[in-house]
C-alpha cells in the first residue's frame, strides 16, 4: 500500500514502534511499488506498480484518491521525473523495460510473469500535465 504520514500527526508508542496515529491516508495496491514516488508542488503523487498492467499511477496527495493512470508495455522500476517544457507545461516521464531489475523480475512483468511486449529494450513515457 502507498501510505501518506501526517508529518503534524501524533508520535505515540514505544521508541521504534511504528504508530497509525500519523497516517493521513492510505492506497490499497495490489502489486508492490518498486520505484520511487515523485510529489509535486501542485499535491500530485506519479508511482508506478509490478502488477499486471505495469500501472502509472497519479493521485490526488491530499487524500489519496487517483486522479489518472496509464497501462506501460513494460514493467517500471525507476523514479518518475518530472519538468516544466519550453513552451510552459509541465510534463512527468518515466521508464519502463526490459532489464529494469535483477532477477528478470522486471523482464516478466513484475510478479506475474508477463513478457514485456517491447521490442526495443525499453521506453521511456512523456505525458503532458493539465
Amino acid at each position: 500500500d502507498l501510505i501518506a504520514w501526517d508529518p503534524n500527526g501524533s508520535t505515540t508508542g514505544a521508541p521504534g514502534a511504528v504508530s497509525t496515529g500519523n497516517i493521513k491516508w492510505t492506497h490499497a495496491e495490489s502489486a508492490p511499488i518498486y520505484g520511487g514516488v515523485l510529489s509535486t508542488a501542485g499535491d500530485v503523487l506519479f508511482y508506478t506498480t509490478l502488477d499486471p498492467a505495469n500501472t502509472f499511477h497519479a493521485l490526488d496527495a491530499t487524500n489519496g484518491n487517483p486522479i489518472w493512470s496509464a497501462s506501460l508495455e513494460c514493467p517500471s522500476t525507476g523514479n518518475p521525473i518530472t519538468w516544466k517544457g519550453t513552451d510552459g507545461k509541465q510534463r512527468v516521464a518515466i521508464y519502463s523495460g526490459v532489464g529494469a531489475m535483477v532477477g528478470g523480475m522486471g523482464a516478466m512483468g513484475g510478479n506475474t510473469g508477463k513478457p514485456c511486449t517491447s521490442a526495443n529494450g525499453g521506453t521511456v513515457h512523456v505525458y503532458t500535465l493539465p
